[in-house]
């Protein structure tokens, strides 16, 4: 939930953001706030995709898009069963990084393994 108050305190605004696809038992953070200008965006991932929400004070402006999370070559092919993400986390100024595990099969690049299990890090700048 994100509030707006005037300098005396008042309440001008609220606006939240429903994660209704995750279910936890543990008190966890699962989503990070990225402010750029008046717009405030709303981020957390799940399902192999960043999902996010931009409000302006009580106005929702771009509603829970789905950003996919890719690998480092095009060619790539991940399974997306063994894809496991440990979380998005805040890093400096604007930008985040997304960390986990997955497995890739990769037929046509040269010099890359048919099949591989890798360690990811991804940085995230939202604009």
């Amino acid at each position: 939930m994100v509030i707006g108050f005037d300098k005396n305190g008042k309440l001008l605004w609220d606006n939240s953001f429903e994660i209704n696809d995750i279910l936890t038992f543990n008190l966890e953070r699962f989503v990070h706030v990225s402010l750029n200008e008046e717009k405030i965006a709303l981020l957390y991932v799940y399902d192999n995709y960043i999902r996010s929400k931009v409000i302006f004070e009580n106005s929702v402006i771009d509603d829970k898009r789905l950003t996919p999370i890719s690998s480092s070559f095009e060619q790539d092919v991940v399974d997306d069963k063994s894809t496991k993400i440990y979380g998005l986390e805040n890093w400096y100024n604007k930008m985040f990084y997304v960390h986990g595990t997955q497995k890739i099969k990769n037929l046509s690049a040269d010099g890359v393994d048919l099949n591989r299990e890798v360690f990811f890090i991804y940085k995230v700048i939202y604009k």
